[in-house]
């Protein structure tokens, strides 16, 4: 399955509160608390709500919209070829 790939979202962003910015620098201000946005880092999913203005705010940041996706089916497959 093709997902999000959340502790890079917050790996290239520098953390919830660097996230947060990000949002905001792109218009966003109904922004979920601080707490929240910490939440989303440690359970590793950002709910669907927020996904496309996270990946808009990374894109316009310069970020290749590949790089911000994980694939487990071809994690899966490497995993089954490693030595």
């Amino acid at each position: 399955m093709i997902a999000l790939d959340v502790g890079y979202v917050f790996e290239v962003t520098g953390g919830p509160q660097a996230l947060q910015t990000l949002l905001a620098k792109y218009g966003h201000t109904s922004m979920p608390a601080y707490t929240t946005v910490q939440m989303w880092k440690s359970r590793g999913v950002i709910p669907g709500a927020w996904i496309v203005p996270v990946i808009y705010a990374l894109m316009r940041e310069g970020h290749d919209l590949a790089t911000l996706f994980t694939d487990d089916a071809e994690l899966s497959l490497s995993d089954m070829n490693a030595p």
